[in-house]
């Protein structure tokens, strides 16, 4: 139902955070199976949270594993490098000083908030866009403007972006476990996967 929910708003991207987490196997392969069978028929994009490698490096054209740094980091088919700070209460927002730092390493930059967080309190329509979740979907309320990026600063941080990504797929694969499926690294924190349309 919730798939449903998120795609009658025809998004152009769908922010899944731990969808299987809760589900067994046999649901967890046919939840997968489904969002791509979806995402070829509607030429759909998701980014997944988790901490489920092996539904990361199964599911997603890219992936990325976030340690000491940004909720969210994204880098688009064409290039762009999206950075999203998820803010779960007023006190959250209000103790972080840190998200101005992440304005210069972003071509766009989104709060993903409650649908009952105020939304006054965030940095206005030239700063960021804005996400709400509702703890089953999520939608862009509010698109955030394009601050593209020097090429030098873009160029190093999509390296970034791609050296952790081969790092993390290079592990997966000489560490697999038995059933094939990448080990957990122990100072694993969440992955990221991006699968563009």
């Amino acid at each position: 139902i919730a798939i449903a929910r998120a795609l009658i708003l025809k998004p152009r991207v769908s922010l899944f955070d731990e969808p299987t987490s809760a589900l067994d196997m046999t649901v967890q392969k046919s939840l997968v199976a489904l969002l791509g069978d979806l995402q070829q028929r509607y030429q759909l994009s998701y980014i997944f949270i988790s901490h489920d490698i092996a539904l990361i490096a199964s599911s997603s054209h890219h992936m990325l594993v976030m340690k000491d740094g940004v909720d969210v980091i994204a880098l688009s088919k064409g290039g762009e490098i999206t950075v999203v700070e998820v803010k779960s209460s007023r006190q959250d927002f209000l103790s972080d000083t840190k998200w101005h730092e992440y304005l210069e390493w972003a071509d766009r930059f989104y709060f993903a908030v409650d649908d009952s967080f105020d939304q006054d309190l965030l940095p206005g329509l030239k700063t960021c866009g804005i996400i709400i979740t509702d703890g089953f979907d999520c939608f862009e309320a509010q698109l955030a403007p394009i601050t593209k990026l020097k090429a030098a600063r873009h160029t190093h941080l999509a390296r970034r972006l791609a050296h952790v990504a081969m790092r993390r797929r290079e592990f997966g694969l000489v560490n697999a476990g038995s059933n094939g499926t990448p080990a957990h690294h122990p100072d694993e924190e969440d992955v990221v996967g991006m699968s563009p349309a």
